[in-house]
């Protein structure tokens, strides 16, 4: 049985929260009133696992995650 976790508000940390449950195999809802923060989720999420760091190193786990 896969894990689920639910996350209440969509915008930066609640964004960020849901995708490193995700990546981490978790079943991820995210809640929030504001349609456009959730219209834009999937896209910040993806552009979160593509953003280039100094130490690429830390986020292998992450690029393999699907978005």
């Amino acid at each position: 049985m896969q894990k689920k976790i639910a996350v209440i508000g969509a915008g930066l940390m609640g964004a960020g929260i849901a995708q490193v449950f995700a990546c981490n195999g978790f079943i991820s809802k995210v809640y929030d009133p504001v349609e456009a923060s959730l219209d834009s989720l999937h896209e910040r999420i993806a552009n979160n696992l593509n953003f280039p760091k100094a130490s690429d190193h830390c986020l292998d786990s992450h690029r393999k995650c699907p978005a």
